[in-house]
């Protein structure tokens, strides 16, 4: 029969307690939160639910429905005048897609390092 002398029964005990205290100090570490610990400017607790059927209001004045078709109109006249001087357009000409993709692919090469 073997017997366990107490240097070793106390080594068992300290490592027990030790262990018992590590998993304590776990649980109740869970019960903090990373907010009740690290209070977050603008933000409070009012102990209610919030209402979401509040309609937002707009940070900045709206525009009109004057001031829309104003700034639609704006934006016709510049598409019609860029039209009129050639540009913007898309390229039809083959030869010239061609060499668009041709320039793309040397692009992607020396990119890839090939």
């Amino acid at each position: 029969m073997t017997t366990v002398s107490r240097k070793h029964g106390a080594s068992r005990k300290h490592g027990i307690l030790a262990l018992a205290g590590g998993v304590l100090a776990l649980a109740l570490a869970g019960c903090q939160t990373v907010d009740d610990l690290v209070p977050q400017a603008g933000v409070r607790n009012t102990g209610a639910y919030p209402d979401l059927n509040v309609a937002a209001k707009g940070e900045t004045a709206q525009l009109s429905g004057a001031e829309t078709d104003q700034k639609v109109a704006e934006l016709k006249a510049a598409q019609a005048a860029a039209a009129a001087q050639g540009g913007g357009g898309p390229s039809t000409s083959q030869a010239e897609l061609r060499g668009k993709a041709k320039e793309q692919q040397d692009t992607l090469k020396e990119i890839e390092g090939e």
